[in-house]
């Protein structure tokens, strides 16, 4: 139980802390401008300089000059956008069973003079324990449960494969120009510190999905709202650098706050911003960045056409990071293609895309859809004669004895 006569008086100092950074983002904002329009007069040199850097940021690969904006082509007339989207119910060692419920939504939306729309939803169950096919098949193992329960960040990426594997099964079926987007980032963040094993079998199952959607020839995206990216504001960090190559612990050791003789660096200035906040101020609505590379750890085991670039994009109602293999990227048309839909499909979801909210609505598995699934559960188990227990954290949360 929330008390908010203490949560009143810490909203005060929080609500002061907020208003005094204003002033400092504005300034950095300003900074950031005078940054950009350098850099873009610069690009290439600045490019081979962020190859040769050695920071702690992640940073870009320049591919076009980095401070244009590109308007919106005109969105064809026809064409179907397909998103996906997923959620799941994920039994703890507190519950009756160690089971997990994976839940897919679709939308199909097809724009033609007679348009129609095709939503459903994909629920898989599973036993995680004593079940011979699920081990067999080795994904006890892949999920890593532990302590009687499933590690989140591998589920995680279990459930972003079945959502690309399903875009790629539904792209299959269709024949009219397509769009084809998943919510969120292309790049498996997580895998980078995983074992080799678990990185092996995550990659085999990734990469052939995405075969079978270039085979397709239909572009993805990966469409990350509200995106907190520094990339492009450390390349700006970069720019500013004055040392002959930018190695920040050889030439600013006592760059850290936390150094007990801490000096600012010479590139400071614009690191409160995110990508988004200086997107915002360039950014008319409709138009997008230039393209940049994604110089992520992990891009180093997909396939070279694979990689994953970005720009980003005013939406009308937000800067959004729109992600996209290199195979699409590289293709002008398919670049414009993608351009075009996604702020087509974003003013048709009032800035958001359309395609996406209507699949997250088909995924979504509400607090009280889980109880309902875990009656069910437990309602069949008993009709089979089957025992069952609860622990007693699970049973003292149903029943309040004050």
């Amino acid at each position: 139980m929330l008390d908010f006569r203490q949560v009143a008086a810490q909203l005060q100092d929080f609500t002061l802390e907020v208003s005094e950074l204003r002033p400092k983002r504005l300034t950095a904002l300003e900074e950031a401008r005078r940054r950009m329009q350098r850099a873009a007069d610069e690009w290439q040199s600045l490019q081979q300089r962020l190859q040769l850097s050695r920071t702690s940021w992640l940073l870009p690969n320049l591919l076009d000059a980095p401070h244009g904006s590109i308007a919106p082509p005109d969105a064809p007339s026809i064409y179907t956008a397909i998103a996906v989207d997923g959620s799941q119910i994920v039994a703890d060692r507190h519950d009756i069973l160690l089971c997990y419920l994976l839940n897919i939504g679709s939308a199909i939306i097809r724009y033609r003079p007679d348009p129609h729309a095709e939503l459903s939803s994909f629920p898989s169950l599973s036993l995680l324990e004593g079940n011979e096919e699920v081990q067999a098949d080795g994904l006890e193992a892949f999920l890593g449960a532990e302590q009687g329960a499933v590690l989140p960040r591998r589920f995680a990426v279990y459930r972003f494969l079945n959502e690309i594997e399903q875009l790629a099964y539904l792209a299959e079926k269709e024949t009219e120009p397509l769009l084809l987007m998943a919510d969120g980032s292309l790049i498996l963040w997580p895998i980078e510190s995983e074992t080799p094993h678990f990185r092996e079998h995550a990659l085999h199952r990734f990469m052939k999905a995405f075969e079978r959607v270039q085979a397709r020839g239909a572009p993805i995206v990966g469409y990350i709202s509200a995106p907190q990216s520094r990339e492009v504001i450390n390349m700006l960090r970069v720019a500013r650098c004055p040392h002959p190559t930018t190695d920040c612990d050889h030439f600013c050791p006592k760059r850290l706050r936390t150094a007990p003789q801490y000096e600012e660096p010479a590139c400071a200035g614009v690191e409160v911003l995110t990508d988004a906040d200086l997107l915002a101020a360039l950014l008319q609505p409709g138009e997008r960045s230039a393209l940049f590379g994604s110089r992520s750890k992990v891009l180093q085991f997909y396939g070279e056409k694979q990689r994953i670039h970005f720009f980003y994009l005013n939406t009308g109602a937000e800067i959004a990071r729109i992600e996209l293999p290199a195979w699409v990227a590289e293709d002008r048309a398919l670049l414009e293609k993608v351009h075009a839909l996604c702020y087509d499909q974003a003013r048709k979801g009032a800035g958001y895309p359309v395609a996406l909210a209507e699949a997250h609505e088909q995924a979504v598995v509400r607090a009280a859809e889980r109880e309902t699934f875990f009656r069910l559960l437990e309602a069949q188990l008993v009709a089979k004669r089957v025992p069952v227990e609860s622990t007693r954290k699970a049973m003292s949360k149903r029943i309040r004895r004050i």
